[in-house]
């Protein structure tokens, strides 16, 4: 009988069963550069980072981070009555890390 060590193969349920579902994520990692480019253009053309190490799991927690802090961010500039970014220095080398 094979025993799965932790590397993908095609014999162990869970390995196939993790196979058949990596399409339910390619929607919402489809999503992230839109997502991390629109935050951006609120923030004067920051560049936003993400953690590079993370599973892919995590990819929908990360979106929702992103959300998020869009969300907010818009909500302030409304408030404000802002139509520029919220910035208006010189941002090049600034980099926003976005954590979940």
């Amino acid at each position: 009988m094979f025993h799965c060590d932790s590397n993908l193969c095609l014999t162990c349920a869970a390995c196939i069963q993790t196979l058949k579902s990596l399409y339910q994520y390619d929607a919402v990692l489809s999503k992230i550069p839109a997502a991390e480019c629109y935050l951006s253009t609120l923030l004067g053309n920051i560049e936003i980072a993400h953690q590079p190490h993370q599973p892919v799991t995590m990819a929908q927690d990360y979106l929702h981070q992103l959300r998020k802090l869009t969300a907010s961010i818009v909500e302030e500039k409304a408030q404000r009555g802002l139509y520029v970014p919220l910035i208006q220095t010189d941002v090049d080398g600034v980099q926003l890390v976005v954590e979940w």
